[in-house]
């Protein structure tokens, strides 16, 4: 099981790195973050441990960002990384609790509820605990805190909206529901 750890870090930090491309300096947040539909998508399939490699490579990814915007404070990549951590994590506790189990998705309403429990109100986290960390390091000046938030918070639910489902047809059982 350590393979998938490292797998799903090295997975999350290139797609990490590939979105962040979308971004035009000095701003840290993509349009469109599909890493954290990965990580959601990884924690419900293969369960809390994946949370670790999330982590990986969300410190990975900001680590490297920072370096190459000359940026060297470790705080800002481990805040984002505990941001993207929890938010993986509580993403896929309230979809486990709220949408019926096996996980399929063929019911309208758990549908709705999937989206309403993984891009809700828990895609709050990473922007609130990120934002700050850019901020407390002098990343980013109070006057780009709220336009920074606005964006890291609408790429991450759109990574959430259209990541976990395409996640979700390579990492969740049954297969025979999910491979079509």
């Amino acid at each position: 099981h350590p393979l998938q750890v490292l797998a799903m870090a090295a997975a999350y930090a290139l797609l990490g790195l590939l979105a962040l491309r979308l971004t035009i300096p000095p701003d840290y947040a993509a349009p469109v973050y599909p890493p954290a539909g990965l990580a959601l998508a990884a924690v419900l399939c293969l369960g809390p441990r994946m949370l670790t490699g999330v982590a990986l490579g969300a410190f990975t990814v900001n680590v490297l960002l920072a370096l190459e915007r000359g940026h060297v404070a470790v705080l800002s990549p481990a805040l984002i990384a505990l941001g993207a951590t929890l938010q993986a994590g509580l993403g896929a506790a309230w979809v486990r609790r709220l949408v019926s189990q096996p996980l399929t998705l063929t019911d309208p309403a758990d549908l709705l509820r999937f989206f309403l429990a993984g891009a809700g109100p828990v895609c709050l986290l990473s922007p609130t605990l990120s934002v700050a960390g850019l901020w407390l390091t002098g990343a980013i000046g109070p006057e780009r805190v709220l336009t920074h938030w606005l964006q890291w918070w609408g790429g991450d639910t759109m990574g959430v909206l259209l990541g976990t489902p395409i996640a979700l047809t390579l990492l969740a059982q049954p297969r025979s529901v999910w491979a079509p």
